[in-house]
């Protein structure tokens, strides 16, 4: 699979039940907003040659 060729809407939608699992715990937790970064070594980020594809959510 060509991961470089996937969208941003399509990253956001493939880790989106992740970041809500995570966060669920981290609001359990008493935090009010949780930050979550999924980094992809494997794939360059276009915007930053040379630097890793970051999908980013703020629950």
């Amino acid at each position: 699979m060509n991961f470089s060729a996937e969208t941003p809407a399509q990253l956001q939608a493939k880790h989106e039940l992740q970041a809500h699992v995570y966060a669920d715990v981290q609001h359990k937790a008493g935090y009010e907003l949780v930050g979550l970064r999924f980094v992809r070594v494997e794939v360059e980020n276009l915007d930053g040659p040379g630097q890793p594809q970051v999908v980013e959510y703020e629950l």
